[in-house]
């Protein structure tokens, strides 16, 4: 879908949050770089084999996937992105407290898929990080 106005495409690609749709968005900001979200994306290893090769049609600059994604040293690869920004910690919406995501829990999941070399921003609410290409 291309939104000349804005200067930006977007990609929808059919993500799956266990057996409901979830679409993961890919922006493309024509000359500023490339930001992808996987949005609830979790429980369905066969969205696995498609997300291994999406780094072959998109240059992915930023991936921000949720925290707790299956897989995500796959899903990383898959991407390829060169900056990642994980979401859904402490998620304050519609989650008990039982049922928020730690960010300690984040901080041990990357620390243990370092070897892939991308570095990783941890952000809680009301931060920002200006990242440029």
């Amino acid at each position: 879908m291309e939104f000349e106005e804005l200067d930006l495409t977007l990609h929808v690609l059919p993500g799956h949050q266990g057996d409901v749709y979830n679409n993961i968005n890919v922006v493309e900001f024509h000359g500023e770089g490339t930001v992808a979200q996987t949005g609830d994306q979790w429980g369905n290893s066969a969205d696995l084999k498609w997300i291994d090769r999406v780094h072959e049609k998109y240059d992915i600059d930023v991936l921000m996937p949720n925290c707790w994604i299956d897989e995500m040293k796959r899903v990383i690869r898959g991407f390829g992105p060169k900056l990642i920004i994980t979401g859904h910690e402490n998620e304050l919406g519609e989650h008990s407290i039982d049922h928020r995501e730690a960010y300690w829990i984040t901080i041990k999941k990357m620390e243990k898929i370092e070897d892939i070399n991308i570095p990783y921003v941890l952000m809680t609410w009301g931060e920002w990080y200006d990242y440029q290409k």
